[in-house]
């Protein structure tokens, strides 16, 4: 990663407008100014802008104060790949944006590569750039104060970060991936193996059910043969049914059609009477015509006279109505205000009474008043007795409480000393088996340190057997190819100088013979020479093969006693916890017995309540000086429910008292209502508008001159004249229908001829079909018989047919089932297969694999690059080793990555050196990692910045470490330093100069 562009708004100490920062303008360059003024603040801005990473506690301070939003924008370029990234943080809504963009060269524009998420893009940087924070800050990033980052971590932190400096973190995922696909075929070998043995199972039935399905096959074609005669005999007897079931359908018909020519006779003997009824009828009417004519004449003129008087008679009916309305409402009238009489009346009474008992009640006043007097000492007597009564029962209450708290203390202290007891008898006994848990455990101890020997061996075995795997899979093989294609181009050139006055290959001179022939034989020399090679790699393969195969059974066998490892960790740890329990029960058990003696001390004294006890002689003094009457305070309680009734009484006369005038009052008001209404009534004063109407209407009745006798006789005659209508319509049908009457009559005769004859001919074809129906019974039933036989026999026919399916099935299942057999069985030995090359994987990926030997091989390289850098700021004085390996306190060898530092004094730990030999140390480690990133890890970091740190040196040692700086530039990028030393900056052709305002907020520019 080359950085190109840092663009800052509003980022800690960086206020808006500040321009960007352009890395193209230098290569190695002196970040200076003082401090608090934001040097460091353009490094947060990088981490920020990648990882989201910075100084600040939290992520909102990263805001500028005073401001709502920060944003960084930094651009890099990556393998000849542009990137951009930009990172915000907003106050208002709390969250934070993230966005990475790669340049398009053919649009000339930058295209989006975030993920879905903050999160989803972080990891793609970290994809992106092979590197973390962590990893960054340990390695090219010096920060401020930070500069032991690395030599200060544990040795197996530096180990990762080291492993991730080489890109080893993809044996990691290959070892993930391995394993999973390793635990996957775990799975599958288990499934197939459970299903193997049921399908073993399934198999073996296969002879069984074959006999199944035979005996099946026999039953059912039995009943088929059966079925199908009875089927037969059912045939022959439904045809014998079907013809007389004909019959009787015919025979029925027969009857039905006799049926409806009876009841059609019958009918056309009643139409024929009723014909010559109504023939008789008319002819009876037309006799009588000139009397009926003149009878419905005088009818008409009836008619007449009743229009006029219906006229008259709605009239008078209206005025009726109306004046019987205003009859009502004037009779209404007069009845409301009778009815307020009579109320004010009844009202004057009541008024009269309640005022004649209010006197009565006022009389009672002075008793009243004595007894209300008496009522209310009662109550005061009784209040003071409750009160006292109520400290008593609190005085009582309490004082059992203060002696069951006194109670629980001395069950407390009980507890505490059986406790006690117990602890002592536990701890003597532990006390008792100290010496055979010290012998336990020297034991365990002694089998730990083999087991920690034989561990030793198995990582060793792993290694060879890693390292034989790579040069049987790789370094052999490319030697053969190697000396395979060496032997095939100088046969090649053998061939080419076969013939006489052939040319050199590599001058194209022509040869002599005799060169010719020298030189054949110098190349099959070098043939031989090549063949020779090859037998020595094929005999070195097959050695390989054979040290693999022991290292194999070796490992077997060492693995074995290895795995005891676990179980004998576990018994030293109990064994060791047991022996600490045990020391701690010696050395305690004094304390137990010194707890013990004062618990019994204080339990015998009675000391262990003392304030308890000062409370309750208090309460019980307390209480001795109340004074209480019991009988006195019943006698008061008896003389308040004699006098209950005072307190009412009293408010009863209060409210008769407020009461009386206000009646008086009512009273004179009835009584001038009374004299009111009855003036009223007696002048008839009252519903005047309707007596001056009800006078007009009585008057119409005089003009009108309506008879409702006259009218109701007139009526009567109409209604008895209503025949002579009846008599002429009756006439006016007779001569319209006579003569239809006649000709209906003569057709119905003819009809009657022919329904007698028809009931003849049916009444022959009955009789005749019933003397061929008496078998027919006879036939169904043992049709029904027969029916029942064939459908036992078909129910019969099905089940065999299922069963036979059934077992025809289960045999067929059973076949496919064994050549499922057969494919798991391969399927199981191919997932074996698998499962051991995926086993064998994750030993080659993993930490103990390759990675340690890739380690292994990257350790001198950082040892001595560290030691060049060292040795130019210490002028030799100073050698840094790194020891992968450690001895353990059980004997034992231990993965690790220690620092050893020598000086002219001796080795010494990193702690023991000052503060300026501590950051020549780190400086020399940390420039020897940053080299390693860049070469190593695909030139993808090619920048080292250093963060102060160089207060710490004199003169000279600045001198040296600005010589380094510069020694290195042609293996980065970039180089920046940030000190505020003016003796540092001088030694740098460009600066970047970092100030701060007040109001804009920092600000630099390139010098």
């Amino acid at each position: 990663m080359i950085p190109l562009s840092l663009r800052l708004h509003n980022f800690m100490s960086y206020g808006e407008g500040t321009p960007a920062l352009d890395f193209s303008r230098f290569t190695t360059a002196c970040l200076t100014g003082d401090n608090g003024h934001g040097k460091s603040t353009l490094l947060d801005a990088i981490t920020w802008a990648l990882w989201g990473e910075t100084r600040a506690k939290s992520l909102d301070d990263v805001v500028r104060l005073g401001q709502d939003e920060a944003e960084v924008e930094f651009i890099f370029d990556l393998e000849n790949e542009r990137y951009r990234v930009l990172r915000k943080r907003s106050l208002k809504t709390r969250q934070s944006a993230l966005e990475l963009q790669g340049f398009d060269q053919a649009t000339q524009r930058y295209r989006p590569l975030s993920g879905a998420s903050i999160r989803e893009t972080e990891a793609k940087i970290v994809q992106l750039l092979h590197m973390n924070y962590d990893t960054f800050i340990n390695s090219v990033f010096v920060l401020q104060g930070r500069a032991d980052e690395f030599t200060t971590r544990r040795p197996g932190e530096r180990k990762r970060i080291l492993a991730d400096i080489l890109g080893l973190s993809i044996y990691d995922t290959l070892e993930a991936r391995a394993r999973a696909h390793r635990n996957e075929m775990d799975q599958d070998v288990k499934t197939l193996l459970q299903r193997l043995a049921e399908l073993q199972q399934e198999v073996a039935r296969k002879e069984e059910l074959a006999a199944a399905v035979s005996t099946h096959q026999d039953a059912l074609a039995h009943l088929q043969v059966e079925l199908q005669n009875s089927q037969q005999a059912l045939e022959q007897l439904r045809q014998r049914q079907n013809t007389l079931e004909l019959q009787s359908q015919r025979a029925h018909d027969v009857a039905r059609r006799l049926q409806q020519v009876q009841h059609e006779g019958l009918e056309v003997d009643q139409q024929l009477t009723a014909h010559q009824r109504r023939m008789a009828d008319y002819e009876a009417i037309l006799q009588q015509e000139s009397t009926i004519l003149a009878g419905y004449q005088a009818l008409q003129q009836l008619r007449e006279q009743e229009r006029v008087y219906s006229a008259q008679a709605e009239e008078y009916t209206t005025l009726q109505q109306r004046q019987t309305a205003l009859q009502q409402v004037i009779t209404t009238a007069q009845y409301r205000l009778e009815l307020e009489q009579r109320s004010a009346c009844q009202r004057q009474q009541e008024l009269e009474q309640k005022i004649q008992m209010s006197e009565t009640f006022l009389q009672n006043a002075p008793r009243i008043a004595a007894a209300y007097s008496a009522l209310q000492e009662a109550r005061q007597r009784d209040t003071a007795m409750a009160q006292t009564l109520q400290e008593r029962y609190r005085l009582e209450q309490e004082k059992s409480q203060v002696e069951f708290r006194m109670q629980q203390k001395r069950h407390t202290l009980e507890l505490e000393q059986r406790s006690l007891l117990d602890r002592q008898r536990d701890w003597q006994l532990k006390e008792a088996a100290l010496p055979t848990l010290q012998r336990q455990t020297e034991d365990i101890q002694q089998q730990l340190v083999e087991v920690e020997q034989q561990t030793k061996r198995l990582e060793q075995i792993r290694t060879d057997g890693v390292a034989i795997r790579v040069q049987l899979e790789t370094s052999i093989p490319q030697a053969r190819e190697t000396v395979q294609k060496e032997i095939h181009e100088q046969e090649e050139k053998r061939d080419l100088l076969a013939s006489a006055g052939a040319h050199c290959p590599l001058c194209e001179k022509t040869l002599t013979e005799q060169e010719r022939r020298r030189v054949i034989q110098k190349l099959m020399q070098e043939v031989a020479r090549r063949e020779a090679r090859m037998q020595e790699l094929q005999q070195e393969q097959q050695q390989l093969l054979t040290q693999r195969q022991k290292l194999r059974l070796e490992y077997r066998q060492v693995e074995q006693q290895a795995a005891q490892r676990q179980g004998l960790e576990q018994q030293y740890a109990t064994a060791q916890a047991s022996l600490a329990e045990a020391t701690r029960a010696r050395d305690s058990l004094v304390s137990v017995l010194q707890a013990l003696q004062e618990l019994d001390t204080r339990l015998t004294a009675g000391t262990y309540a003392t304030e308890e006890l000062a409370r309750l002689r208090e309460l019980s003094m307390a209480l001795e000086s109340l004074t209480y009457d019991k009988e006195a305070h019943e006698a008061v309680q008896r003389t308040l429910i004699t006098l209950v009734d005072a307190e009412v009484q009293q408010s009863r006369l209060q409210q008769v008292e407020t009461e009386f005038a206000t009646l008086n009052c009512q009273c004179q008001e009835v009584v001038q209502q009374l004299a009111n209404l009855e003036q009223t009534l007696q002048s008839r004063q009252f519903a005047m508008v309707e007596r001056l109407e009800l006078h007009t209407v009585t008057e119409r009745f005089e003009r009108l001159g309506f008879s409702p006798a006259a009218h109701h006789a007139l009526r009567q005659r109409l209604q008895e004249q209503q025949y002579v209508e009846r008599q002429y319509m009756q006439l006016e049908a007779a001569q319209t229908h006579l003569t239809e009457e006649r000709t209906a009559l003569q057709q119905l005769e003819a009809r009657k001829q022919r329904v007698t004859t028809d009931l003849v001919t049916l009444e022959h074809e009955q009789r005749q079909y019933a003397s061929e129906l008496g078998a027919l019974q006879g036939i169904r039933h043992e049709v029904a018989r027969t029916e029942e036989q064939v459908r036992l026999l078909r129910e019969r026919e099905g089940m065999a047919r299922v069963a036979l399916g059934r077992s025809q099935s289960q045999y067929e299942h059973c076949l496919q089932q064994e050549i499922e057999l057969q494919r798991k069985q391969q399927q199981r030995d191919q997932a074996v297969t698998e499962r051991t090359l995926y086993g064998d994987l994750v030993q080659m990926f993993g930490k103990n694999g390759i990675q340690a030997i890739m380690i292994e091989n990257a350790i001198p390289e950082l040892e001595d690059e560290a030691n060049r850098i060292l040795a130019r700021v210490t002028h030799n004085a100073m050698h840094l080793t790194l020891e992968t390996q450690r001895d353990t306190r059980t004997g034992g060898v231990a993965e690790t990555l220690d620092i050893k530092i020598s000086d002219e004094l001796g080795t010494r730990n990193y702690e023991l050196f000052s503060g300026g030999e501590a950051f020549r140390i780190n400086f020399a480690v940390r420039v020897s990692l940053a080299k390693m990133l860049a070469r190593r890890a695909g030139a993808r970091l090619r920048t080292l910045v250093i963060d102060e740190g160089f207060g710490t040196q004199d003169t000279e040692g600045l001198e040296r470490l600005v010589e380094v700086i510069k020694a290195i530039q042609g293996d980065f990028a970039k180089i920046i330093v940030i000190t505020h030393l003016r003796e540092l900056k001088n030694s740098f052709e460009t600066h970047i100069e970092v100030k701060k305002d007040p109001v804009r907020g920092s600000f630099y520019q390139i010098l």
